[in-house]
Formats: structure tokens, sequence, C-alpha cells
């Protein structure tokens, strides 16, 4: 009667599961079908954000146009487009669903008929497991299946390894890979006191192969970082009031029409007069009292602040004022704290450095050497290192201190797995108060609150308790990860994928069973305790009815994920609260991830359960094909055009998928040894322990002596190592021949213009206006080489440029105190550049160290009444190959410039010298009239309010030079400029005005305000908002 109750338990369960999933994911599939041609920003927003060349095809319409609709990628183009990680875990999916399939095919024809017919004569799905077997001979078809499945699972496994190996080794060799920064650049933590400086450092690692290019010295600076987070939330209040003022304003102007108004010319964005705008000043008739306002206390206390009597202030004003004197004293502590860092001083030191070779090979040696004598240092070092993927935090942790740190970490992570089953365990029985109530009476009060009320605490709280346990897990595990001492977050995503997938192995996978398989039969032991044996082998297997189900609910996650509920209520939520352009542009250009950390556990733990079941209930089998099929082309579609992830790791993501799988493979032999000796079966339990033997050593020796260190580095056999000591523009020419390396400039349109820079030719020494003039060509090797001689290898090696003095501003003023809105001269603010360490800017008619706002006096005189308070704007080279052909031909060439919108045009006279240094490298020195940090692809100008990203076109994207890519984002991050919509009456040109004279830089470019107050922000030309920062 039991078994019969059982049975219809199983089938009724399993059966309602059926019904519910699919029920439930037609719908879902219907209304995403639907709903993705309305919203594109949720459903395809890479196909009209981000570079051209990685913009997908739109997608075909129909219900399963998402599937066939889209264009094929080819390897290739997925992972340029998607990255490495991404295509990995595809490949992963994909090859899990052809394995399955082959389990599929060799097992249900095989097991099902060996299981259910005349034996045990169970009923209901249980009739279909292992559990029903009595004929032991019947165990070796079973035997078999596992050999043949952990045999092809083993295999697999270790081909794939072998297909990423060279996957890895073909992306990390590409050209547009092993052109980047991060490709030669290692992170060396752990460096022993006194040792912790540019020569030190050079002398070690100079040694390998190519040399060292740069090296960068880590420092901290925490109350930096904090202002500048500060600033940043400062920046958003000024827009948010700012964008309040000009909607007032408008609704002012329609409900009062013009007051006063006169046309004139745009004061801003027409200097030659050529437009007239009507613009409408309405201060005469709009009342003051509207100007947004607030009481200047901080949190909590700003709640009590109109009950302590602190009177309101007028917003624009006091954040105009606090952002301006704030902006002036960040930069002075940048510059301080880049003065420091030049000078090798030990404030704020941390003990790490960013070493970049001029080779991949020299970086890929370096991480496997053994390079210093001392045990505990020179660690860890670790290789393809993305500056914005570095957590500064970490880094000042030696070898010691993080191994003690990452032991507490696995102890807690070892007692949070433990442990976690108590929480769980509680907010589940508040399902069942009676049993709460048995076992603790002192809660029996409960029952007399209203029905209404216990239904609620029976009913809702048990399943909103889960989960916020489950959102507070990932959170934990990586706040874990976080404190073991992980510097890159690449890494500490990848500790939580080992962490959250033993956590899974523990929960899902063994309390599982064990709830569901012997807890039941705990009574029917304690009965009869002679039959032990035989009633965990019949009761272990049922336990497979639950897994059953939990594969086919977890189905109903891919129309979930691709419906993506929660990010579009976001999005249709926060595009009626943005109330600045910056905020629409977050709205409107944020684009998805997938948290590798909680998404690989989940799927591993999947292909564990599909085979740990394989042979103990094949009726799971089908369901696994179904659950990687389908994934894997929801995956593929959201990839391609919905995900961007923020970081890649090279695909080091996916040894940790095959490790878990291995994982699977032990359980499974494991699992398979228990049931055969709990059915006596002698024979089957001897060969199957031999396989479980054989595989781990298999899976060991393959792991660590095989495929380990190929998992990671690059060999040096792929390296044609004769050409490493002169590489110029991917081109290797003979290093011992300088005509060789002129000739592979000329031949790669290099020229005399450097890297990027455009050139023309012509003969005359005068330039039009915006034009740079090059007046002077020499190939003076001597004197660059004497310069070289002189010049020390820690001066070669330290890209930080030495600092010049800076003269803080003056406190900014109100303007509405001051009878006119005059522009205050300050000093500006031009780092020098050491010899060899970038392009020089020496000027060739002024002083080196002449102020910049006193060599061009007559350009000064021409400068409009509402320029900024910085006396000259940014002058900024655009980097675009040129005819180099022709500009070696001619003594003299013209090179454009790019101005900012509204900015004056300039006649800059530059000198630029082509010169051969010994290690065979084409040299070129540009001098200019500007003293300032120099590159091939910028020249700029730094103003009293900007820092060492400043642009005169503040709505043009930040490139980080290389000098600073490995710098702390603390002692180089520009305060944004502030983002204004155009209105109809131009009224954020007249607040632009004010803020240009408090120092603020801004801009409307992009945004724009309707008469009614509604902001809209063009996305399709910009991929990040005004004054952000990106690595090329």
């Amino acid at each position: 009667m039991a078994d019969q109750q059982n049975s219809d338990a199983s089938v009724s369960a399993f059966v309602s599961s059926l019904i519910f999933t699919v029920a439930v994911s037609a719908a879902l599939f219907t209304v995403f079908a639907i709903v993705r041609r309305h919203f594109p920003r949720v459903y395809r927003p890479k196909t009209y954000m981000g570079p051209e060349s990685e913009r997908p095809v739109e997608l075909a319409e129909g219900l399963l146009g998402w599937v066939f609709g889209s264009r094929k990628l080819s390897e290739l183009e997925f992972i340029e487009n998607c990255g490495l990680d991404a295509y990995m875990f595809i490949e992963f999916l994909g090859t899990s669903f052809f394995l399955f399939i082959g389990f599929a095919i060799l097992g249900i024809p095989i097991l099902i008929p060996l299981n259910s017919s005349n034996q045990l004569n169970l009923v209901g799905l249980n009739q279909f497991t292992i559990a029903n077997i009595e004929d032991q001979n019947r165990l070796w078809a079973h035997l078999v299946l596992t050999v043949i499945f952990c045999a092809a699972t083993v295999a697999l496994g270790m081909y794939s390894i072998r297909q990423y190996i060279i996957r890895r080794q073909n992306y990390l060799m590409s050209n547009r890979h092993a052109a980047s920064l991060q490709a030669t650049t290692i992170l060396v933590c752990g460096i022993p006191k006194g040792e912790d400086n540019v020569q030190s450092l050079y002398d070690v690692f100079g040694a390998f192969p190519g040399g060292v290019k740069r090296i960068w010295l880590a420092y901290a600076a925490p109350d930096l970082q904090k202002d500048i987070v500060k600033r940043t939330a400062i920046t958003g209040k000024l827009e948010a009031v700012e964008c309040t003022l000009i909607q007032s304003r408008l609704k002012h102007h329609q409900k009062y029409g013009k007051r006063a108004s006169q046309s004139s010319t745009d004061p801003l964005n027409d200097r030659d007069g050529s437009r007239q705008q009507e613009l409408v000043y309405s201060d005469e008739s709009f009342p003051q009292e509207s100007r947004p306002r607030h009481r200047p206390a901080k949190f909590p206390m700003s709640l009590f602040a109109s009950c302590c009597g602190a009177e309101k202030v007028d917003s624009i004003q006091a954040y105009r004022s606090e952002l301006s004197n704030m902006n002036a004293s960040i930069l002075a502590r940048q510059q301080a704290g880049l003065t420091v860092m030049r000078e090798n001083k030990d404030k704020d030191k941390m003990r790490a450095a960013f070493i970049q070779f001029n080779h991949q090979l020299g970086a890929h040696l370096a991480t496997q050497s053994v390079v210093h004598r001392k045990i505990l240092t020179m660690g860890p070092r670790l290789l393809e290192v993305h500056p914005k993927d570095v957590l500064w935090d970490n880094l000042n942790h030696n070898l010691k201190i993080r191994n003690i740190r990452r032991t507490i970490s696995t102890l807690l992570e070892t007692a949070l797995i433990v442990f976690w089953t108590i929480p769980v365990a509680f907010v589940a029985s508040i399902a069942n108060l009676d049993t709460i109530v048995r076992y603790a009476p002192f809660l029996s009060g409960v029952y007399s609150l209203p029905n209404a009320v216990v239904g609620i605490i029976q009913g809702i709280l048990p399943p909103i308790g889960l989960a916020v346990l489950m959102m507070l897990l990932p959170i934990i595990l990586y706040m874990l990860a976080h404190f073991g001492g992980e510097v890159l977050s690449t890494r500490k995503t990848l500790a939580v994928v080992t962490s959250y997938h033993w956590f899974s192995v523990v929960h899902v996978l063994l309390v599982s069973t064990l709830a569901n398989g012997i807890f039941p039969a705990v009574q029917s032991i304690k009965d009869n305790p002679n039959n032990i044996m035989v009633m965990l082998a019949s009761s272990l297997p049922q336990a497979s009815t639950f897994f059953l189900t939990y594969i086919l609910l977890s189905l109903i996650q891919i129309p979930l994920m691709l419906l993506q509920i929660g990010p579009l209520i976001v999005y249709m939520i926060f595009k009626k609260l943005s109330s600045t352009p910056r905020r629409m542009f977050a709205t409107e250009t944020g684009m998805g991830s997938v948290d590798w950390g909680m998404t690989i556990p989940v799927h591993t733990i999947a292909f564990s359960i599909g085979l740990l079941y394989s042979t103990i209930q094949p009726l799971i089998l089908p369901f696994m094909v179904i659950y990687f099929g389908l994934f894997y082309l929801a995956f593929r579609h959201m990839f391609i055009y919905v995900y961007r992830q923020p970081y890649d790791s090279g695909g080091l993501i996916f040894p940790r998928i095959v490790d878990q799988i291995y994982v699977g493979v032990i359980l499974f032999e494991i699992v398979m040894l228990g049931l055969f000796v709990l059915q006596k079966a002698v024979g089957q339990s001897v060969v199957m322990f031999i396989v479980l033997v054989l595989s781990l050593m298999a899976i060991i020796i393959s792991r660590n002596n095989v495929f380990k260190p190929l998992i990671k580095y690059l060999p040096v056999e792929a390296f044609d190592t004769r050409g490493i000591t002169a590489v110029m523009n991917g081109i290797r020419v003979d290093s011992s021949s300088a005509s060789g390396i002129v000739a592979a400039s000329l031949s790669t349109g290099t020229g005399i213009g450097g890297a990027g820079v455009r050139t023309r030719s012509g003969t005359g020494t005068s330039a039009e206006a915006g034009e740079i003039s090059v007046t002077r060509i020499t190939t003076d090797i001597d004197a660059e080489e004497k310069e070289y001689e002189q010049t020390s290898d820690a001066e070669k090696v330290n890209p930080i440029p030495a600092q010049e003095s800076i003269r803080e501003k003056a406190p900014y003023k109100d303007p509405t105190s001051s009878p006119r809105l005059e522009p205050e001269t300050k000093e500006i603010y031009t780092p020098n550049t050491p010899a060899r360490s970038s392009p020089r800017l020496d000027s060739a008619s002024a002083p080196r160290n002449a102020p910049a706002h006193r060599r061009d006096e007559s350009s000064d005189s021409r400068r409009s009444h509402y320029s900024s308070q910085s006396p000259l704007p940014s002058i900024r080279v655009e980097s675009v190959a040129g005819d180099a052909l022709s500009t070696a031909a001619t003594p003299t060439a013209a090179m454009q410039t790019n101005t900012a919108p509204g900015a004056l045009p300039r006649t800059i006279t530059a000198t630029t010298t082509l010169a051969l240094s010994k290690h065979g490298r084409l040299v070129n020195r540009q001098e200019s009239e500007y003293g300032g940090v120099g590159a091939s692809s910028s020249l700029q100008v730094l103003g009293a309010n900007h820092s060492l990203l400043s642009s005169s076109d503040q709505a043009a994207e930040r490139v980080v030079p290389e000098a600073l890519s490995y710098v702390n984002p603390a002692f180089w991050k520009q305060g944004e400029p502030i983002w204004l919509p155009k209105d109809p009456r131009g009224f954020a040109e007249l607040e632009a005005v004010e803020l240009n004279n408090a120092g603020l830089p801004s801009t409307t470019d992009s945004a724009t305000m309707d008469a009614k107050g509604r902001i809209a922000v063009d996305v399709s030309q910009r991929e990040v908002a005004p004054g952000e920062e990106h690595w090329e």
C-alpha cells in the first residue's frame, strides 16, 4: 500500500511538473516573441550600440525568429564580438547536448527494459530505476554503461581541454590581442621591502626576452578615491538641479510668455556670428524662490534639518561652489601623488608593480620563472592584467598575509557550506507551524492571530525567506573571495565559481539525496536493522524522482532568461524616473552581463545530475538533451544580441568547467560503487573500484602533468624568437640594419608623423589656422644615442611624467554677487616629459618652463568672453595614419588638428625629429609650442580645473594614455563635465555660461529636452557618457 502511494506521488509529481513546465514555458516564449519587437533596448541593444564591427544583423520576425533568424557566426567572429569566455561556455553547452544525445540513444533502449521487466515489481517511476533490479546479473549492463559514460566524459574533457588550449593560444597571439596593453603586462605582488623601486625591478625582469618597456609602481590613494567618489555624487546632484531649473523655466515661459528677450548670437557655439538664435533671458520674470533649494546637512541629519532651524540654500550655487573647489583640490593632490610616484618615494607605496615587456614571450616567462631567492616573495605574478580588472585595495598584501587570508576565507566558506542548512531548514519549517509549536510550545501564541495572518506566515514568509537567503549567498561568497586576497576581478569570479560549485554539490546533490532517499527509510531501518543494506539500495535510487522534476522545472529558466522580466521592468521605471541626460544615458546604454560565479555552477551541477542518474534513472536523459539544447540556443542569442561582459579572462573559466565535470564523474562512480555494494554484487563492485582508481589517475595526470602548463601560458615554440629584438608595427625587421627600420616604417605608413598622425606634403613655412607646420626633419642618430646613454635604466622604463607646480585657483564666487561674469586667469598645469619615457614636447620658440598662457598672447587676446577659467583651450591631434612616403620626401608638412566646438582656430608650429636608437627603434620627437604629456596619439594642454585626461571637446571620449594605464585611477580620474540637455528656449546655454565662469566644463551633446521638460538622449553614436574614460 505504501509502495502504491509512493508510486502515485512520484507519477503525479512528475506529471504535474511536466504540465506546469510546458504551459508556463509556452506562454513565456509567446510573450517574448511579441514584446521583443517593441523594446529593442532590452532585447537587442547590440544591434545599434557598440562598435559597428560588433553589431549583429537584425533578427527575423516570428515566434522562432530568435532561433533561426540570425546569421550564423563563425568561431572567430563570435570570439571577437563576445569574448573567449562566452565562446567556451557556449561550447560546453553544445558539447553536453551531443554527449547526452549519445547517452540517451545508448542507455534508454537497454536500461529501461532491464529495470522494469520481471523484477521487484515497483510501480510508478520507480519501476524504471536500478532499485527495481532483483537479478544481480542484470547489473552488468549498468556497469558496462557506467564505464562507457565515464570514459566518454573523461575523454571528451581531455579533448575539450586540447581544443581550448589551441583556441586560447590563437586568441592570445592574434594581431588584435597581441597589440593590446594587457598582452605584455604582468602584475607582481609581494615585492620585498627595499626592492620596490623601478631600478631593482628593472634589474630582475630585464633579463627576460625583449626586455622591460615600462614599470608602474602601485600606490594607494584611499582618501583621494573617497573624494573622487564624492565628486561624482555632487556632479550628479548638480546635473539634477540644473535640469530641474531648466524645466521650471520652460514651464514658467509657457505660462507667462516672454517677458524679456533679445536676438543675440549664441555665445558658446557661434563664434563667427553666422548664425542667429533668439535667446530668452527670463531671469527678470522668473521668481528666484522657484530655484532649487536644499538644506546643507549630511544624511541622516538632513532628515531633521528643518526641525533644527537649518536654512535652505540655493542648490545650484552651493553645488557649483563645492564642485569647483573640489576639482582644484583633487587636481593638486593628484599632481602631488604623481610627483611621489615619479620620484619613487615610499609614501603610500604598495608592495606591487605592473611590468610591461616589449614582447609577449617575456611576460609569459616572467610569470613562470623563479625570480627571487627569498621565500614568499614576488607572488602572485599574474598575466593578462587589464587596468579595469585590478582590485587596488588588495595589492599591498605580501604572500604570507595573502596565504593566511586565503586559509581563513576557505575555512569560512567551508563553515558556510556546512551550516547553511540551518537557516534554510528553519525558514522552510515555518510552512509547518504545527511541528514548530510541538517542539517549541512557547510559540503556540501564534494561533491566536487572525487566520489571514497565520496564512501569510505559513504561505508567504517561507518562499520570501528562501529567496532572501539565496540572494545573500553570492554576496557572501564574493566578500569571502575578496577577503581571501584576490587582486583581479576575474580571479575573484573564478574563486566564486569554485566555492559555489562545492556549495551546490553539498546542498543540491548530497542534502537532497539524503532528504529524498534515506530519511523516508529511517523508520523502516529502525524497525528492521538487519535489512539496512537492502533498504538503502532500494531507497536511494528513489530520490531520482526529485532530480527528474528538478531538471524539468529548470527548463522554465530559459524563457525567463530570454524574456528578461526584471531588466524590462527596471528599464521602464528608470526611463520614467531619469531626470538628467547622464542617468538617461545609463538607462539607455546599460547592457546585461553574465555572472560566471553564479551561472557556471548551475549548469555543471545539472550536468552532474544527468550523469549521476543516467544509469540509475535513464528517463532523465532525454530531459538533459532538451536542457542543454535549449540553453545553448538561449545563451547564444543573449551573447550575440544582449550581453556584453565587462571582463574577459581569455577562456580561463573553461578549465574550471572541466574540473567540475570531473567531479561529477567521480561522484557518479562512487555512487555506483556504493549501489553495487548495497546490492551485494561483488564482481561489479570490484570492477567499479578499479574504474574509479583509473579515472582518478587519468584525471590527475592529464590535469596536472599534461595540460596544466599550457592552460594559461604560451609556449616558447609559439614565438619566432629571432625577431623579438626588433618589432615595429607588427613587421619584424633586422635590428642591426638602420635602413631596414626606416624602410619598415615607411612601408607601413608610419613615416615621420609617428604612429597614426595624419601628414600632408607642403613646402610653406606658415600654416593655416588649425594646422601644424612641420619645419625641420632630422635624423641625428649620434645625438639620440648620446641622450639615451645618459638616461638611467629607471628613467627609461618609468612612464610617469615629471610634474611642474600648479597654483590652485581662487575659491569660486557666486556670480549673483558680482556685476560681471569675468573669467579668472590661472596657471596652466603642464607636466614635463622625461627623455625616452614618452615623446618630448619642447617649444621651438619659447623657453621650456615658461607658463603656457604667456607663449601665445596674440591668440589669447582673441579668446571669447565666455571661455572657461583655463586661459588656453586643449589641443588634440587626431590619430590618423597619413601618407608617410610623401611626408618623408618633403621637409615640411601640415598636421591637422581637432579643437573643441566653439574654440578659436590656432596655428601651432611644431618640430618633428626622426632618430634611430641603438635598440633598432625608430624614435619620433615632436616639439610643440606647448609643453605637456606627449603620446603618438594626442597632444594635450591641461587646464587648472582639469586633470591628465583633459580634452577640449568635453563631449568627447577620453582615452587613457598608456603612460597612465596602470596608475591608480585616483591619481588621474577627471571630473565629468556637467551634461545638460538642449532646450527650445536656450536656457541650458545660459547655464553653461555660468558653469564655465565657475570653472566647470559643460556640454549639451546628444541630449535634448522638449518644451514639456522630457529628456531624450541619442545613444547611437556614443559608447560612453561625456567625460568617461576608456582604454584602447
